[in-house]
Protein backbone atom coordinates (compact mmCIF):
# COMPACT_ATOMS: atom_id res chain seq x y z
CA UNK A 1 0.00 0.00 0.00
CA UNK A 2 1.29 3.45 -0.87
CA UNK A 3 1.75 5.92 2.00
CA UNK A 4 -0.76 8.67 2.70
CA UNK A 5 -0.38 12.32 1.62
CA UNK A 6 1.13 13.05 5.02
CA UNK A 7 4.00 10.68 4.22
CA UNK A 8 7.51 11.99 4.91
CA UNK A 9 10.84 10.33 4.38
CA UNK A 10 13.46 11.85 6.66
CA UNK A 11 16.98 10.69 7.37
CA UNK A 12 18.68 12.09 10.47
CA UNK A 13 22.09 13.66 10.18
CA UNK A 14 24.95 11.15 10.01
CA UNK A 15 28.32 12.23 11.41
CA UNK A 16 30.91 13.24 8.84
CA UNK A 17 33.08 10.38 7.74
CA UNK A 18 36.07 12.22 6.26
CA UNK A 19 36.96 15.84 5.67
CA UNK A 20 35.39 19.02 6.88
CA UNK A 21 31.99 19.84 5.36
CA UNK A 22 31.52 16.46 3.62
CA UNK A 23 28.61 14.19 4.52
CA UNK A 24 28.24 10.47 3.96
CA UNK A 25 26.74 9.24 0.68
CA UNK A 26 23.63 7.17 1.52
CA UNK A 27 22.26 4.21 -0.45
CA UNK A 28 20.52 5.33 -3.62
CA UNK A 29 17.84 2.66 -3.32
CA UNK A 30 16.20 4.33 -0.29
CA UNK A 31 15.42 7.53 -2.16
CA UNK A 32 14.38 5.71 -5.34
CA UNK A 33 11.92 3.62 -3.37
CA UNK A 34 10.47 6.60 -1.55
CA UNK A 35 9.90 8.50 -4.79
CA UNK A 36 8.36 5.53 -6.55
CA UNK A 37 5.88 5.03 -3.73
CA UNK A 38 4.87 8.66 -3.31
CA UNK A 39 1.45 9.95 -4.38
CA UNK A 40 0.64 13.40 -5.75
CA UNK A 41 0.68 15.82 -2.82
CA UNK A 42 3.27 13.82 -0.84
CA UNK A 43 6.50 15.44 0.36
CA UNK A 44 9.67 13.36 0.28
CA UNK A 45 12.02 15.03 2.73
CA UNK A 46 15.79 14.53 2.71
CA UNK A 47 18.21 15.13 5.55
CA UNK A 48 21.70 16.58 5.19
CA UNK A 49 23.13 13.71 3.17
CA UNK A 50 24.58 13.12 -0.28
CA UNK A 51 22.71 10.96 -2.78
CA UNK A 52 24.55 9.75 -5.86
CA UNK A 53 22.86 8.66 -9.07
CA UNK A 54 19.91 9.76 -11.15
CA UNK A 55 16.42 10.24 -9.69
CA UNK A 56 12.88 10.86 -10.96
CA UNK A 57 10.33 12.96 -9.05
CA UNK A 58 6.81 11.75 -9.97
CA UNK A 59 4.07 14.15 -11.04
CA UNK A 60 2.67 16.20 -8.15
CA UNK A 61 5.31 15.09 -5.62
CA UNK A 62 7.62 17.46 -3.77
CA UNK A 63 11.25 16.60 -3.03
CA UNK A 64 12.38 18.84 -0.18
CA UNK A 65 15.89 18.97 1.26
CA UNK A 66 17.14 20.05 4.64
CA UNK A 67 20.28 22.26 4.66
CA UNK A 68 23.16 20.12 3.37
CA UNK A 69 21.05 17.75 1.25
CA UNK A 70 22.72 16.98 -2.09
CA UNK A 71 21.84 15.12 -5.27
CA UNK A 72 24.96 14.22 -7.24
CA UNK A 73 24.90 12.52 -10.63
CA UNK A 74 27.53 9.82 -10.92
CA UNK A 75 29.93 9.85 -13.82
CA UNK A 76 28.06 8.63 -16.89
CA UNK A 77 24.60 9.63 -15.63
CA UNK A 78 22.87 11.98 -18.08
CA UNK A 79 20.42 13.74 -15.72
CA UNK A 80 20.75 14.09 -11.95
CA UNK A 81 17.10 14.95 -11.32
CA UNK A 82 14.11 14.54 -13.67
CA UNK A 83 10.82 16.23 -12.78
CA UNK A 84 7.66 14.72 -14.30
CA UNK A 85 5.27 17.66 -14.88
CA UNK A 86 2.03 17.64 -12.92
CA UNK A 87 -1.26 18.06 -14.76
CA UNK A 88 -3.17 18.77 -11.55
CA UNK A 89 -3.85 22.52 -11.64
CA UNK A 90 -2.63 23.67 -8.21
CA UNK A 91 -0.16 20.93 -7.37
CA UNK A 92 3.14 21.26 -9.27
CA UNK A 93 5.94 18.76 -9.20
CA UNK A 94 8.42 20.51 -6.95
CA UNK A 95 12.02 20.40 -5.78
CA UNK A 96 13.15 22.67 -2.95
CA UNK A 97 16.17 23.24 -0.72
CA UNK A 98 18.71 21.03 -2.50
CA UNK A 99 22.15 21.23 -4.00
CA UNK A 100 22.15 19.39 -7.35
CA UNK A 101 25.44 18.58 -9.08
CA UNK A 102 26.00 17.06 -12.50
CA UNK A 103 28.60 16.96 -15.24
CA UNK A 104 25.90 16.51 -17.92
CA UNK A 105 22.51 17.93 -16.93
CA UNK A 106 21.44 18.78 -13.39
CA UNK A 107 17.62 19.16 -13.64
CA UNK A 108 15.35 18.39 -16.58
CA UNK A 109 11.58 18.54 -17.12
CA UNK A 110 9.74 17.89 -20.40
CA UNK A 111 6.08 17.71 -21.39
CA UNK A 112 2.86 19.50 -20.49
CA UNK A 113 2.21 20.34 -16.85
CA UNK A 114 3.46 22.29 -13.85
CA UNK A 115 6.88 22.19 -12.20
CA UNK A 116 8.48 24.36 -9.52
CA UNK A 117 12.13 24.76 -8.55
CA UNK A 118 12.78 26.79 -5.40
CA UNK A 119 15.87 27.51 -3.31
CA UNK A 120 18.03 25.13 -5.32
CA UNK A 121 21.75 25.47 -6.00
CA UNK A 122 22.87 23.99 -9.32
CA UNK A 123 26.54 23.20 -9.81
CA UNK A 124 27.56 22.11 -13.30
CA UNK A 125 31.31 22.18 -13.98
CA UNK A 126 30.38 20.78 -17.41
CA UNK A 127 27.12 20.53 -19.31
CA UNK A 128 23.78 22.25 -18.61
CA UNK A 129 22.18 23.45 -15.39
CA UNK A 130 18.39 23.32 -15.99
CA UNK A 131 16.49 22.20 -19.12
CA UNK A 132 12.76 22.96 -19.45
CA UNK A 133 10.81 21.84 -22.53
CA UNK A 134 7.08 22.36 -22.97
CA UNK A 135 6.32 22.88 -19.27
CA UNK A 136 4.75 25.67 -17.24
CA UNK A 137 7.36 26.40 -14.60
CA UNK A 138 8.26 28.59 -11.65
CA UNK A 139 11.97 28.96 -10.90
CA UNK A 140 12.72 31.10 -7.86
CA UNK A 141 15.37 31.98 -5.29
CA UNK A 142 17.94 29.69 -6.91
CA UNK A 143 21.53 29.78 -8.08
CA UNK A 144 23.02 28.24 -11.23
CA UNK A 145 26.80 28.01 -11.13
CA UNK A 146 29.19 27.09 -13.93
CA UNK A 147 32.95 26.84 -14.00
CA UNK A 148 34.07 30.39 -14.85
CA UNK A 149 34.93 32.57 -11.88
CA UNK A 150 35.81 36.02 -13.12
CA UNK A 151 38.30 37.41 -15.66
CA UNK A 152 41.13 35.40 -14.12
CA UNK A 153 39.64 32.38 -15.90
CA UNK A 154 40.92 33.69 -19.24
CA UNK A 155 43.25 30.72 -19.51
CA UNK A 156 40.17 28.54 -20.01
CA UNK A 157 39.29 30.42 -23.18
CA UNK A 158 42.47 30.33 -25.23
CA UNK A 159 42.71 28.27 -28.41
CA UNK A 160 40.05 25.71 -27.62
CA UNK A 161 36.64 24.69 -28.93
CA UNK A 162 34.28 23.77 -26.14
CA UNK A 163 31.48 21.23 -25.94
CA UNK A 164 29.33 19.96 -23.11
CA UNK A 165 31.98 17.43 -22.15
CA UNK A 166 34.61 20.06 -21.38
CA UNK A 167 32.87 23.09 -19.84
CA UNK A 168 29.55 24.27 -18.48
CA UNK A 169 27.81 25.59 -21.59
CA UNK A 170 24.28 26.70 -20.57
CA UNK A 171 22.89 27.67 -17.20
CA UNK A 172 19.18 27.66 -18.09
CA UNK A 173 17.78 26.28 -21.38
CA UNK A 174 14.08 26.80 -22.15
CA UNK A 175 12.18 25.52 -25.20
CA UNK A 176 8.46 25.96 -25.95
CA UNK A 177 7.76 26.67 -22.29
CA UNK A 178 6.00 29.22 -20.09
CA UNK A 179 8.40 30.13 -17.29
CA UNK A 180 8.27 32.61 -14.44
CA UNK A 181 11.68 33.38 -12.88
CA UNK A 182 12.15 35.22 -9.58
CA UNK A 183 15.42 36.11 -7.85
CA UNK A 184 17.57 33.67 -9.80
CA UNK A 185 21.32 34.20 -10.23
CA UNK A 186 23.36 32.61 -13.04
CA UNK A 187 27.13 32.68 -13.06
CA UNK A 188 30.12 31.25 -14.90
CA UNK A 189 28.88 29.53 -18.08
CA UNK A 190 30.69 29.38 -21.42
CA UNK A 191 28.02 29.76 -24.07
CA UNK A 192 24.82 31.09 -22.51
CA UNK A 193 23.73 32.12 -19.06
CA UNK A 194 20.13 31.53 -20.18
CA UNK A 195 18.56 30.84 -23.57
CA UNK A 196 14.85 30.71 -24.45
CA UNK A 197 13.36 29.55 -27.76
CA UNK A 198 9.69 30.01 -28.68
CA UNK A 199 8.87 30.52 -25.04
CA UNK A 200 7.14 33.01 -22.73
CA UNK A 201 9.50 34.30 -20.01
CA UNK A 202 8.80 36.61 -17.07
CA UNK A 203 11.97 37.29 -15.10
CA UNK A 204 11.92 39.46 -11.99
CA UNK A 205 15.22 40.21 -10.24
CA UNK A 206 18.45 38.30 -10.45
CA UNK A 207 22.06 38.55 -11.61
CA UNK A 208 23.76 37.12 -14.69
CA UNK A 209 27.52 37.49 -14.50
CA UNK A 210 30.84 36.10 -15.69
CA UNK A 211 29.26 34.57 -18.79
CA UNK A 212 31.56 33.83 -21.73
CA UNK A 213 29.18 34.36 -24.65
CA UNK A 214 25.62 35.59 -24.10
CA UNK A 215 23.99 36.46 -20.78
CA UNK A 216 20.41 35.86 -22.01
CA UNK A 217 19.18 35.05 -25.53
CA UNK A 218 15.48 35.31 -26.35
CA UNK A 219 14.62 33.96 -29.80
CA UNK A 220 11.18 33.71 -31.43
CA UNK A 221 9.38 34.16 -28.12
CA UNK A 222 8.35 36.77 -25.56
CA UNK A 223 10.36 37.87 -22.55
CA UNK A 224 9.77 40.47 -19.85
CA UNK A 225 12.71 41.29 -17.59
CA UNK A 226 12.44 43.45 -14.48
CA UNK A 227 15.33 44.37 -12.20
CA UNK A 228 17.77 41.91 -13.79
CA UNK A 229 21.48 42.84 -13.62
CA UNK A 230 23.93 41.69 -16.29
CA UNK A 231 27.55 42.15 -15.24
CA UNK A 232 31.08 41.34 -16.40
CA UNK A 233 30.48 39.35 -19.56
CA UNK A 234 33.72 37.87 -20.88
CA UNK A 235 35.32 37.39 -24.28
CA UNK A 236 36.22 34.03 -25.69
CA UNK A 237 39.22 33.31 -27.88
CA UNK A 238 39.93 30.83 -30.62
CA UNK A 239 42.37 30.53 -33.51
CA UNK A 240 40.50 33.32 -35.35
CA UNK A 241 40.93 35.77 -32.49
CA UNK A 242 38.70 37.30 -29.85
CA UNK A 243 34.94 36.85 -29.85
CA UNK A 244 32.89 39.48 -28.10
CA UNK A 245 30.42 38.71 -25.38
CA UNK A 246 26.85 40.02 -25.18
CA UNK A 247 24.68 40.96 -22.23
CA UNK A 248 21.16 40.60 -23.68
CA UNK A 249 20.08 39.47 -27.16
CA UNK A 250 16.56 39.71 -28.55
CA UNK A 251 16.72 37.68 -31.72
CA UNK A 252 14.60 36.61 -34.69
CA UNK A 253 10.85 37.28 -34.26
CA UNK A 254 11.22 37.93 -30.52
CA UNK A 255 9.48 40.48 -28.34
CA UNK A 256 11.64 41.52 -25.40
CA UNK A 257 10.60 44.11 -22.80
CA UNK A 258 12.75 45.35 -19.93
CA UNK A 259 12.17 47.47 -16.83
CA UNK A 260 15.02 48.80 -14.69
CA UNK A 261 17.52 46.39 -16.21
CA UNK A 262 21.27 47.12 -16.01
CA UNK A 263 23.87 45.78 -18.45
CA UNK A 264 27.41 46.73 -17.50
CA UNK A 265 31.04 45.85 -18.06
CA UNK A 266 30.55 43.44 -20.95
CA UNK A 267 33.70 42.59 -22.90
CA UNK A 268 31.60 43.19 -25.98
CA UNK A 269 28.10 44.48 -26.68
CA UNK A 270 25.51 45.42 -24.09
CA UNK A 271 22.12 44.86 -25.80
CA UNK A 272 21.56 43.47 -29.30
CA UNK A 273 18.14 43.50 -30.95
CA UNK A 274 18.47 41.50 -34.16
CA UNK A 275 15.42 41.00 -36.39
CA UNK A 276 13.14 41.33 -33.36
CA UNK A 277 9.44 42.10 -33.64
CA UNK A 278 9.22 44.67 -30.87
CA UNK A 279 10.32 45.73 -27.41
CA UNK A 280 9.76 48.41 -24.78
CA UNK A 281 12.67 49.25 -22.49
CA UNK A 282 11.97 51.47 -19.48
CA UNK A 283 14.86 52.66 -17.31
CA UNK A 284 17.45 50.58 -19.16
CA UNK A 285 21.05 51.33 -18.10
CA UNK A 286 23.80 50.18 -20.47
CA UNK A 287 27.17 51.10 -18.99
CA UNK A 288 30.88 50.71 -19.68
CA UNK A 289 30.73 47.98 -22.33
CA UNK A 290 33.67 47.58 -24.71
CA UNK A 291 31.54 47.60 -27.89
CA UNK A 292 28.17 49.11 -28.83
CA UNK A 293 25.98 49.87 -25.87
CA UNK A 294 22.85 49.10 -27.93
CA UNK A 295 22.65 47.81 -31.48
CA UNK A 296 19.32 47.43 -33.28
CA UNK A 297 19.34 45.75 -36.68
CA UNK A 298 16.36 44.70 -38.75
CA UNK A 299 15.94 42.04 -41.38
CA UNK A 300 14.73 44.12 -44.30
CA UNK A 301 13.23 47.51 -45.01
CA UNK A 302 9.66 47.93 -43.79
CA UNK A 303 7.51 48.45 -46.87
CA UNK A 304 5.07 51.00 -45.46
CA UNK A 305 7.18 52.66 -42.80
CA UNK A 306 6.36 56.18 -43.97
CA UNK A 307 2.66 55.64 -43.26
CA UNK A 308 3.27 54.00 -39.89
CA UNK A 309 2.95 55.68 -36.52
CA UNK A 310 4.76 54.59 -33.40
CA UNK A 311 7.78 52.43 -32.87
CA UNK A 312 8.74 48.76 -32.82
CA UNK A 313 11.61 49.33 -30.37
CA UNK A 314 11.08 51.96 -27.67
CA UNK A 315 13.51 53.24 -25.03
CA UNK A 316 12.16 55.37 -22.18
CA UNK A 317 14.58 56.92 -19.67
CA UNK A 318 17.56 55.25 -21.32
CA UNK A 319 21.08 55.64 -19.91
CA UNK A 320 23.76 54.57 -22.38
CA UNK A 321 27.01 55.77 -20.84
CA UNK A 322 30.70 54.93 -21.24
CA UNK A 323 30.34 52.37 -24.02
CA UNK A 324 32.66 52.11 -27.04
CA UNK A 325 31.99 52.76 -30.74
CA UNK A 326 28.35 53.86 -30.28
CA UNK A 327 25.94 54.45 -27.44
CA UNK A 328 23.06 53.47 -29.76
CA UNK A 329 23.63 51.96 -33.22
CA UNK A 330 20.73 51.58 -35.67
CA UNK A 331 20.94 49.67 -38.95
CA UNK A 332 17.78 49.13 -40.97
CA UNK A 333 16.09 49.16 -37.59
CA UNK A 334 12.44 49.82 -38.42
CA UNK A 335 10.64 52.08 -35.95
CA UNK A 336 12.72 53.19 -32.97
CA UNK A 337 11.87 55.75 -30.27
CA UNK A 338 14.24 57.19 -27.65
CA UNK A 339 12.24 59.32 -25.23
CA UNK A 340 11.76 60.47 -21.65
CA UNK A 341 14.88 62.02 -20.11
CA UNK A 342 17.29 59.73 -21.93
CA UNK A 343 21.05 60.25 -21.74
CA UNK A 344 23.62 58.97 -24.25
CA UNK A 345 27.08 60.10 -23.23
CA UNK A 346 30.80 59.44 -22.93
CA UNK A 347 31.04 57.01 -25.83
CA UNK A 348 34.69 56.08 -26.32
CA UNK A 349 36.54 56.25 -29.62
CA UNK A 350 37.50 52.88 -31.04
CA UNK A 351 39.18 51.86 -34.29
CA UNK A 352 37.15 49.49 -36.45
CA UNK A 353 37.40 47.94 -39.89
CA UNK A 354 34.21 47.77 -41.94
CA UNK A 355 34.68 45.89 -45.20
CA UNK A 356 38.16 47.08 -46.25
CA UNK A 357 37.93 50.56 -44.77
CA UNK A 358 39.26 51.68 -41.42
CA UNK A 359 37.14 53.94 -39.24
CA UNK A 360 37.29 55.55 -35.86
CA UNK A 361 33.91 55.21 -34.17
CA UNK A 362 32.82 56.91 -30.99
CA UNK A 363 29.32 58.16 -31.65
CA UNK A 364 26.41 58.85 -29.36
CA UNK A 365 23.84 57.73 -31.93
CA UNK A 366 24.94 56.05 -35.14
CA UNK A 367 22.19 55.73 -37.73
CA UNK A 368 23.52 53.82 -40.70
CA UNK A 369 22.23 52.08 -43.82
CA UNK A 370 18.72 50.84 -44.42
CA UNK A 371 15.34 52.16 -43.37
CA UNK A 372 14.89 53.48 -39.85
CA UNK A 373 12.20 55.73 -38.43
CA UNK A 374 13.86 57.37 -35.43
CA UNK A 375 11.82 59.49 -33.02
CA UNK A 376 13.56 61.33 -30.16
CA UNK A 377 11.88 63.36 -27.44
CA UNK A 378 13.74 64.59 -24.36
CA UNK A 379 17.22 63.25 -25.18
CA UNK A 380 20.68 64.55 -24.26
CA UNK A 381 23.78 63.46 -26.19
CA UNK A 382 26.85 64.67 -24.37
CA UNK A 383 30.63 64.13 -24.38
CA UNK A 384 30.68 61.42 -27.03
CA UNK A 385 34.26 61.34 -28.27
CA UNK A 386 33.84 61.49 -32.06
CA UNK A 387 30.32 62.41 -33.22
CA UNK A 388 27.29 63.15 -31.09
CA UNK A 389 24.85 62.09 -33.79
CA UNK A 390 26.00 60.32 -36.97
CA UNK A 391 23.36 60.28 -39.73
CA UNK A 392 24.14 58.27 -42.83
CA UNK A 393 21.82 57.82 -45.80
CA UNK A 394 18.63 59.27 -47.24
CA UNK A 395 16.21 56.41 -46.57
CA UNK A 396 15.56 57.03 -42.91
CA UNK A 397 12.87 59.20 -41.31
CA UNK A 398 13.86 61.36 -38.36
CA UNK A 399 11.68 63.27 -35.92
CA UNK A 400 13.01 65.18 -32.93
CA UNK A 401 11.71 67.25 -30.06
CA UNK A 402 13.74 68.64 -27.15
CA UNK A 403 17.03 67.07 -28.16
CA UNK A 404 20.38 68.56 -27.15
CA UNK A 405 23.64 67.46 -28.76
CA UNK A 406 26.89 68.54 -27.12
CA UNK A 407 30.37 67.86 -28.40
CA UNK A 408 32.89 65.98 -26.29
CA UNK A 409 35.22 68.29 -24.40
CA UNK A 410 38.28 66.41 -25.64
CA UNK A 411 40.22 65.73 -28.81
CA UNK A 412 39.57 62.75 -31.07
CA UNK A 413 41.94 59.87 -30.53
CA UNK A 414 42.66 59.77 -34.27
CA UNK A 415 44.39 62.92 -35.46
CA UNK A 416 43.01 62.36 -38.98
CA UNK A 417 39.42 62.48 -37.76
CA UNK A 418 37.36 65.51 -36.88
CA UNK A 419 34.86 65.56 -34.03
CA UNK A 420 31.36 66.84 -34.68
CA UNK A 421 28.20 67.36 -32.69
CA UNK A 422 26.24 66.19 -35.75
CA UNK A 423 27.62 64.62 -38.91
CA UNK A 424 25.20 64.08 -41.80
CA UNK A 425 26.30 62.32 -44.97
CA UNK A 426 25.11 60.39 -48.03
CA UNK A 427 21.96 62.44 -48.45
CA UNK A 428 21.05 62.65 -44.79
CA UNK A 429 19.36 66.06 -44.78
CA UNK A 430 16.53 65.40 -42.40
CA UNK A 431 13.35 67.37 -42.19
CA UNK A 432 11.76 67.17 -38.78
CA UNK A 433 15.02 67.76 -36.93
CA UNK A 434 15.09 71.45 -37.79
CA UNK A 435 13.03 72.72 -34.89
CA UNK A 436 13.77 69.96 -32.44
CA UNK A 437 17.55 69.83 -32.09
CA UNK A 438 19.87 72.26 -30.37
CA UNK A 439 23.61 71.90 -30.77
CA UNK A 440 26.07 73.05 -28.16
CA UNK A 441 29.68 74.08 -28.69
CA UNK A 442 31.21 72.22 -31.59
CA UNK A 443 30.84 71.65 -35.29
CA UNK A 444 28.01 70.55 -37.51
CA UNK A 445 29.15 69.02 -40.78
CA UNK A 446 26.55 68.83 -43.55
CA UNK A 447 26.62 67.90 -47.18
CA UNK A 448 25.87 70.70 -49.66
CA UNK A 449 22.18 71.45 -49.55
CA UNK A 450 21.53 69.78 -46.20
CA UNK A 451 19.14 71.66 -43.93
CA UNK A 452 19.65 70.32 -40.44
CA UNK A 453 19.46 71.79 -37.90
CA UNK A 454 18.42 75.43 -38.21
CA UNK A 455 18.83 75.91 -34.48
CA UNK A 456 22.51 74.91 -34.41
CA UNK A 457 24.63 77.52 -32.65
CA UNK A 458 28.29 78.10 -32.04
CA UNK A 459 27.70 78.11 -28.31
CA UNK A 460 24.81 77.53 -25.99
CA UNK A 461 22.83 80.69 -25.25
CA UNK A 462 21.88 79.55 -21.77
CA UNK A 463 22.94 76.92 -19.26
CA UNK A 464 23.61 73.23 -19.81
CA UNK A 465 24.46 71.43 -16.63
CA UNK A 466 24.16 67.83 -15.46
CA UNK A 467 25.19 67.58 -11.84
CA UNK A 468 25.75 64.44 -9.79
CA UNK A 469 24.34 62.16 -12.45
CA UNK A 470 24.12 58.57 -11.26
CA UNK A 471 23.35 55.64 -13.59
CA UNK A 472 21.80 53.81 -10.65
CA UNK A 473 18.97 56.33 -10.60
CA UNK A 474 16.03 56.15 -12.97
CA UNK A 475 16.65 59.61 -14.40
CA UNK A 476 19.07 62.50 -14.24
CA UNK A 477 19.81 63.76 -10.76
CA UNK A 478 20.23 67.47 -10.04
CA UNK A 479 19.71 68.17 -13.70
CA UNK A 480 19.45 71.64 -15.12
CA UNK A 481 18.96 71.84 -18.83
CA UNK A 482 17.47 75.02 -20.24
CA UNK A 483 18.19 75.99 -23.81
CA UNK A 484 16.51 78.85 -25.64
CA UNK A 485 15.04 79.58 -28.09
CA UNK A 486 14.36 75.92 -28.91
CA UNK A 487 12.53 75.37 -25.67
CA UNK A 488 14.45 72.41 -24.27
CA UNK A 489 13.71 72.05 -20.60
CA UNK A 490 14.31 69.11 -18.20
Amino acid sequence: MKPSRAFFLFFSLIPLSVGCGDSTALPRIDLVSALENADPGDVVRLGAHRYEGTFVVPAGVELRGEPGAQIIAKEGNLVALTLIPSKEGDRPTKVQGLVVKSEKLAIASEGEGLVEIQDVTIETPTGIGVFLNGVTALLKESRLMGVVDGPESESLMVGEVYGSDSVSIIGLAIVNADVQIEKVDIRGYIGFGAVAYQSAIRWKEGKIENIVGVGFLNEAGTASLEGVHFKEGLQSKDILGKRNGFGLISSTDATTDTSNVTIESMMGMGFLSHESLSGTHVGLSVLDNTSYGIHVQGKEALESIKSSIGSSIRFEGLSSVGNAMAGVSLVNAGRVAIVGDSLISDTLAYGAQISVDDFVLGHGIQLAEGTTELTMDGVILLDNQVVGMMLDGAESILQARDVYVGLADKECDDSDSTCFAIHAQNGASKEGFNAGVTVGPGFVELEPGAVLPKTAKESMPSVAKIADWSPAKESLVGKEIEVSPSGIRF
